[in-house]
């Protein structure tokens, strides 16, 4: 198999100045274009299907080499998140390194409590005070929940610390469940040399390469056969996360975005005007625990997120207080069952709940809604 002769390859490419729409950053110049570059400059060449799902992830963990830049338009998207690069190696660099860890569980022992006792506790101070959050829950809202089941934690995505705050939330109200979190592939490339210290940490992140990310990169047979690998296997994870007892988060949609719903028409039936239907990853979870029957093990937990007033979309927006605004806590079974057994309009369902019963300001429910409540645009 590929472990026995890993197709490495040094790429030397002229770079792509094509702003990026998906990651709303210019492209690096200067000292951070060579750094960015030097990053990628070695790429795991296709066909994919040589290697096995936990080596072709180990690989891209390791750190200096890319699937994204064996496509030029992949590589621009890659090479865009090179902000993202610096905050996220910054964060886990102090949450995981070893004098970092000392100095903390010196401090317990000294009396200074709130640095926790290990370090799955110092890693959430660390990036907890870099993206602190307000708790908005819904009246009732754990009412009638069994802590013991396993937890799909569901977030919006308007900017990129949300899917961590939501897992931060988790963790501290769960702190005996490990956590399942997919990460888009060219962030995945970004932090996956942090890969094996967060698992110590029981956070577990897989690459999957979602509809948009897909979309921009274009469509062909080695890029396909890699998206379907990479899911496949954050499928079979997730489901085995979920059946223990354990937790999942994902954002939806995947890709960031400042509105729940594309337009109006979306918003209103599910569907919007030019035909694109919501993407379904809590429905195909869900009818896949439905066919092995633990749907009623699992509790489906949302989460929207409305940003600060100084804060930015579509970047980390460090030490702006979010709005965490929680949904009620529901089994699978419980959310299934309200429209007659669907799971496949679940996610659609939720982000309904997410724009109209969870406290969420009105202009994050379309995109289209600013120009009716008589503004330009959600006002950040």
């Amino acid at each position: 198999m590929g472990g026995q002769n890993h197709k490495v390859m040094n790429k030397d490419q002229s770079h792509v100045t094509k702003p990026n729409a998906l990651t709303a950053t210019e492209p690096p110049t200067g000292l951070f274009l060579k750094m960015a570059e030097k990053a990628i400059s070695k790429t795991i060449e296709p066909p994919y299907g040589d290697y096995e799902p936990e080596e072709l992830i180990e690989m891209l963990a390791g750190g200096g080499l890319s699937a994204m830049a064996t496509n030029d338009q992949g590589r621009q998207m890659r090479l865009e998140f090179y902000k993202d690069d610096i905050i996220c190696n910054t964060a886990f660099f102090l949450a995981f390194n070893p004098v970092f860890q000392g100095v903390a569980n010196a401090g317990e022992r000294l009396g200074f409590e709130t640095w926790g006792d290990n370090y799955r506790q110092t890693v959430l101070k660390i990036v907890g005070s870099v993206l602190p959050y307000e708790e908005l829950p819904v009246e009732d809202y754990d009412k009638d929940e069994d802590k013991s089941n396993g937890k799909l934690v569901v977030c919006n995505h308007p900017s990129s610390g949300d899917p961590p705050m939501s897992a931060i939330w988790a963790i501290r109200r769960y702190p005996d469940k490990k956590i399942l979190m997919p990460v888009d592939l060219p962030r995945f490339e970004a932090i996956g040399r942090w890969h094996q210290a967060l698992g110590k940490a029981w956070v577990n992140i897989m690459p999957v390469i979602p509809p948009e990310v897909s979309e921009y990169m274009g469509s062909s047979e080695d890029m396909d056969e890699l998206k379907n690998i990479l899911f496949k296997r954050y499928h079979e994870l997730a489901l085995e996360y979920l059946a223990n007892g354990d937790m999942v988060a994902i954002a939806q949609p995947a890709a960031m975005h400042k509105h729940l719903f594309a337009d109006k028409s979306q918003y209103e039936t599910g569907v919007s005007a030019d035909g694109e239907k919501n993407i379904r990853p809590v429905g195909m979870l869900l009818n896949s625990a439905k066919k092995t029957g633990i749907l009623d093990k699992i509790d489906v937990v949302p989460h929207a997120y409305s940003l600060a007033p100084d804060a930015d979309f579509y970047v980390f927006n460090m030490f702006k207080k979010s709005k965490m605004h929680i949904g009620k806590i529901r089994s699978g079974a419980e959310l299934v069952e309200a429209d007659g057994g669907k799971c496949s309009t679940a996610d659609y369902r939720l982000l309904k709940e997410m724009a109209d019963n969870m406290g969420m300001p009105e202009e994050y429910k379309y995109k289209g809604i600013e120009s009716e409540l008589g503004r330009l645009d959600i006002p950040h």
